[in-house]
């Protein structure tokens, strides 16, 4: 079953194509226990929809999970948990699920002020280029509402060898304005691309 957030963007739970294509599954494909993937088994939709996600964000995998929340804490918990010796830089105003996620990974955390990619650049001078990085930030954050320097944090990314990781919970235009420079893009379905559940896209070096 799809859920559509109270506060959906362009309307898309009064659309008609909304309306009637759940019901259209159902009589199709019928109706399981609401599991995971791992319990209730994996289909075709589920390989389908993450082929056409990292098609559209130009990756070559993608991964769908049951929310945003679960996409950053299993993600940021499993990158920092498998690079040994990991360093997160972490934006003071990351989500709580980006913090969650990096507080399980059990890797060291430097916190670089709000969009302040002078701080970022100053500590990541810090660590030896060698030492794996991951910057961690969003494209807009949604707890204060300001828009993250997407493309001058990729140019230290790729300066200092670190892996990016971007949250686009809510406008995934931004984040495909710079697809090419980004390692990982995780973020939700249901606000403007109209589907439900959340997705992580990944680079071929991860």
């Amino acid at each position: 079953m799809s859920y559509f957030f109270p506060f959906a963007l362009l309307s898309v739970r009064s659309s008609c194509l909304i309306v009637r294509t759940p019901s259209r599954a159902l009589d199709k494909y019928g109706h399981g226990a609401g599991g995971t993937r791992n319990i209730a088994g994996n289909g075709s939709w589920h390989v389908n929809l993450e082929k056409e996600l990292a098609a559209l964000h130009r990756k070559p995998a993608a991964l769908v999970f049951s929310s945003c929340y679960v996409a950053n804490d299993a993600t940021l918990s499993t990158l920092g948990a498998k690079l040994p010796g990991c360093v997160y830089f972490s934006d003071s105003s990351n989500h709580a699920s980006m913090i969650q996620g990096i507080r399980h990974s059990g890797a060291k955390k430097v916190i670089w002020k709000h969009n302040d990619v002078t701080d970022l650049e100053n500590k990541l001078k810090e660590w030896p280029k060698e030492t794996p990085k991951i910057i961690a930030f969003e494209s807009v954050y949604s707890m204060c509402g300001s828009v993250g320097p997407i493309k001058e944090i990729c140019d230290l990314a790729e300066k200092y060898g670190a892996i990016t990781f971007l949250d686009e919970v809510c406008p995934p235009k931004l984040a495909l304005s710079a697809v090419s420079h980004l390692d990982v893009c995780a973020g939700s379905c249901c606000r403007i691309i109209r589907a439900p559940r959340c997705r992580c896209c990944r680079t071929s070096r991860l």
